[in-house]
């Protein structure tokens, strides 16, 4: 199961760290402005500091007045609705991102990366699929023609969301079909393969 995702929240800890030295960084970079522009008898020279720091606030108003269209809010909400339908059962779905699998709770199995159709439905088959999630972003980069080729005796397709609000690419989650029925054991899973994020 997955315990966890790495995201850019995780990464703020080591930001607040680094306010101080930017902070130190800012002072003397204005101080040198200051003093190049004292040299060159610049009679606003006094106010270059007050100009780096007006300038780093006109930089990050844009970012700060973004509003949160770029929110992979699909991947939640696929996630989330696999964790609904597995019942309470542990689930091995094949997903482009590891948060889909954090908010499922369930296993990931990683197909071979560039696998055509055919043997990418037979390795889910094998070691005990129980769903696909397909990107309309990512699916025909690692995995050409995938999305194309799904034949209804293999993948039905539950449920899909977009990829982020207001977007056209959405997440598409098949349940895994099996003609011959499901194996009652599934092999273990093979170890770590390369991710669709490398």
């Amino acid at each position: 199961m997955t315990i966890g995702y790495a995201g850019r929240r995780h990464v703020f800890p080591l930001a607040l760290l680094a306010l101080g030295w930017t902070a130190l960084g800012v002072v003397a970079f204005s101080r040198r402005l200051e003093d190049a522009l004292r040299a060159r008898r610049a009679p606003w020279a006094r106010f270059a500091g007050a100009i780096v720091l007006g300038l780093l606030v006109i930089v990050s108003i844009p970012k700060t007045l973004r509003t949160n269209v770029n929110e992979p809010i699909g991947e939640k909400q696929a996630g989330s609705w696999i964790r609904d339908h597995a019942m309470g059962r542990e689930v091995r779905v094949f997903a482009p991102r590891e948060r889909i699998l954090y908010y499922a709770h369930a296993r990931n199995l990683r197909v071979p990366l560039r696998f055509a159709y055919a043997p990418a439905i037979a390795y889910l088959r094998l070691y005990g699929a129980d769903f696909v999630v397909t990107s309309d972003s990512m699916t025909d980069r690692w995995f050409p023609d995938f999305r194309r080729s799904v034949k209804p005796e293999d993948l039905r397709l539950v449920a899909q969301f977009p990829e982020r609000p207001g977007s056209d690419a959405r997440y598409r989650i098949y349940r895994v079909l099996y003609p011959e029925g499901k194996p009652v054991v599934a092999p273990p899973l093979p170890r770590t393969m390369q991710s669709w994020d490398e």
